[in-house]
């Protein structure tokens, strides 16, 4: 190969490398191998091959760019210095990720009797407003308005030099008024205030939307003695039940397109997810799915004879339902007839005798055969489903995620009304659905008691860009490990046997979810430049206008109405954090798009506290009443809840922020997920794992290994 440096870099995916013969070489987006186009930047050392340019006749193209791997690369010092979500620095690094999380301890949840708006009860409430300043810490983007580029202006984007961008590509920016100023909506400040109030007063996550995730149990081989070994086996009827011929070795089974092997026994075979390779073909260009599998005569009187038990059925057919919806659901990245998929995985789900499948069998350590079946699939690497999902955990919803006792419906009579409401609903009120059981009747629902209007630019903000570009700037792709990552999403306790996952088999309940997930603040984030190289020619990159830069002000009002003292102090303490803080640090929120690269801190000051009791009828200033609600607060909060709220609210720059990669022909934040996966697959398997390396990688990658 060759080597050489990139040279120039254009918006619209291309550009060119100056190779070590002297002679510039174009290169696409499309060529790059293990690397993504807004990951390289111009200086940088690369490899690559040429093939005839036919566009221009007598001239070669760069193909197969990657980065060099001889060590002469200049993109993990002087190109990554810019700390940034989409350019990951390898994981050798003390590497924060953009996010992380506070976790929900349901057992020190602050709550109180609901306050219903008749006007009774609650004794000599407070109301009255808060007028607020809010300042932009880093760059801010309220991307209210949010369109494809198919509806945009394209003789606009043509003279911002916005040509040839991809369909299905969105442009974000605010709403603005006539005057240019800039208006951030009351419901996006209410929402921001609430998630931050729920971690503060450890109420249940809302709106936690329901996933179920599979793996791959035999993903890896492990070299060591295993407890669990994956087998080819048999359908064969058993009087009662179903059971299967276990066969002596993981090779026992065949597999020939055309001649049938000497000797041997033909079985019928579903291969791929859905028996048909229509969801393998998606990936690869060509894949040959077998029908048939052949098994040596001889393996087969040495196959072992094992019942499926009925949990263990119910396990598969039960996988293959989350097969057919969430495997394949509008989350998939692949575009496919999704129905048609879910058809074949329905259709391939009944077992046939004389049918070859797969199965993870428990091995006894003094005979080593095969003494019970804990899971099944079609083919080697099947999947199967996680006992547990998103909101449930051991077939029941997770207590961080249920109404608090009190709270839930109990007697369910035609008018119950909530005991108790946790501290977010009381302030911000609920209603009833099926996640949310609370109250019946006229008492499904109640209107909160907090009130925010838009906030509204003292002027026409600075914004980053040109204006000769329409104020365009190409973000980097927003990637992220999604909740599937149990390494990230569940809580890891340093010491355990295995990390914990969603649970892998049948009886095994899995972890607990790592809490409400906050990002991070990233200080140096000032300009343009620090957020990254745009990704202008990917579909999955966002194109922002109007971002407004750090200083810029805004104003807005929150009225509330019969608020206890403590609930007073909950909303002050939201506001402004750092009035529970013991130190000088500064304290902030996070507001709209780009909040893994950085974007979207905002501080909030009080300008004005104007308050009322029950008794009287004139909103006035009371001197002292801000610490007095912000003593009776103190007295509903958990220091050790209340520190990790702090913390994730600590604007102070912590160092290098990005995800983890995996060298592996190119960094890749994939890569490092899946070594991970490869890692579990191996130790749940052996007889006697030792997990602390691998706990160690992953609370590495998170940065909450103890400091040193």
């Amino acid at each position: 190969m060759m080597h050489g440096e990139i040279k120039e870099k254009r918006a619209n995916g291309s550009g060119y490398i100056h190779g070590e013969d002297g002679i510039d070489y174009f290169f696409h987006l499309s060529g790059l191998r293990g690397v993504r186009f807004e990951q390289i930047a111009e200086g940088d050392s690369v490899c690559f091959e040429l093939q005839p340019n036919d566009r221009h006749p007598g001239k070669q193209k760069a193909v197969k760019v990657q980065r060099d791997a001889t060590g002469n690369s200049r993109i993990a010092t002087a190109a990554r210095s810019q700390t940034t979500a989409a350019a990951n620095p390898p994981v050798t690094v003390d590497l924060y990720p953009p996010y992380c999380f506070v976790p929900v301890n349901v057992q020190h949840a602050a709550t109180d009797k609901p306050v219903w708006h008749d006007g009774n009860g609650g004794g000599d409430l407070l109301s009255g407003e808060l007028l607020c300043t809010l300042t932009a810490l880093t760059p801010l983007l309220p991307g209210n308005d949010r369109y494809d580029v198919a509806d945009a202006d394209s003789k606009k984007l043509e003279e911002w030099r916005f040509t040839d961008l991809p369909g299905g590509k969105k442009i974000a920016e605010p709403l603005r008024l006539n005057d240019g100023r800039v208006v951030i909506p009351g419901s996006a400040l209410k929402g921001m205030l609430r998630h931050s109030l729920g971690a503060l007063l450890s109420a249940p996550m809302e709106r936690v939307g329901e996933r179920r995730y599979t793996y791959r149990p035999n993903l890896d081989f492990s070299k060591k003695p295993l407890a669990i070994e994956t087998r080819p086996a048999i359908i064969a009827a058993l009087s009662g039940g179903s059971g299967v011929k276990v066969l002596p070795d993981p090779r026992s089974a065949v597999f020939k397109s055309h001649e049938k092997p000497a000797g041997a026994a033909s079985f019928s075979y579903c291969g791929g997810i859905d028996g048909e390779g229509i969801l393998a073909g998606v990936a690869q260009r060509k894949t040959y799915v077998y029908k048939k599998a052949f098994v040596i005569s001889g393996d087969i009187e040495k196959a072992v004879l094992l019942p499926i038990s009925a949990k263990i059925h119910a396990a598969y057919e039960e996988t293959q339902e989350v097969l057919s919806q969430w495997h394949i659901s509008e989350c998939h990245p692949s575009d496919f007839d999704r129905e048609k998929v879910a058809k074949a995985i329905r259709k391939a789900t009944p077992l046939e005798v004389g049918q070859l499948i797969y199965v993870e069998v428990a091995i006894d350590e003094k005979t080593r055969k095969p003494r019970e079946i804990l899971s099944l699939g079609h083919h080697f690497r099947y999947r199967w489903a996680y006992t547990s999902s998103i909101r449930r955990k051991g077939g029941k919803l997770r207590a961080c995620l249920s109404p608090l006792a009190g709270e839930a419906l109990e007697e369910k009579k035609p008018l119950e009304r909530p005991k108790l409401l946790s501290g977010s609903r009381l302030l911000f009120g609920y209603v009833h659905d099926e996640n949310n059981p609370i109250g019946a009747g006229v008492f499904q629902r109640l209107a909160g008691r907090i009130a925010i209007n838009h906030a509204l630019s003292e002027s026409e903000p600075q914004f980053l860009g040109e204006e000769s570009k329409g104020w365009c700037i190409p973000l980097p792709i927003l990637g992220q490990p999604k909740p599937s990552a149990w390494e990230f999403y569940l809580q890891q306790k340093p010491g355990s046997r295995l990390p914990a996952t969603y649970g892998d088999l049948p009886g095994d309940e899995g972890g607990d979810l790592a809490g409400r997930k906050f990002y991070r603040h990233q200080p140096r984030i000032r300009t343009a430049k620090d957020l990254g190289s745009g990704a202008v020619a990917e579909t999955q990159a966002t194109l922002a206008r109007f971002i407004c830069q750090p200083q810029t002000t805004f104003r807005f009002t929150l009225r509330f109405a019969r608020l206890r003292c403590w609930e007073l102090g909950a909303l002050l303490a939201v506001l402004e954090p750092q009035r529970l803080a013991k130190d000088d640090a500064e304290y902030a929120h996070k507001l709209g798009l780009g909040r893994p690269l950085g974007m979207g801190s905002v501080s909030i000051g009080i300008d004005r506290i104007r308050v009322r009791n029950e008794s009287q009828t004139r909103l006035a200033e009371q001197p002292g009443l801000d610490q007095q609600a912000l003593a009776c607060l103190r007295e509903k909060l958990d220091q050790a809840s209340l520190d990790r709220w702090l913390e994730s609210h600590r604007f102070v720059d912590r160092g290098r922020v990005g995800y983890p990669t995996q060298e592996v022909r190119g960094e890749s934040i994939y890569h490092w997920h899946t070594d991970i996966r490869k890692e579990y697959s191996k130790l749940r398997r052996e007889r006697a794992p030792n997990a602390a390396a691998l706990l160690s990688k992953i609370l590495k990658g998170q940065n909450l290994l103890p400091k040193k």
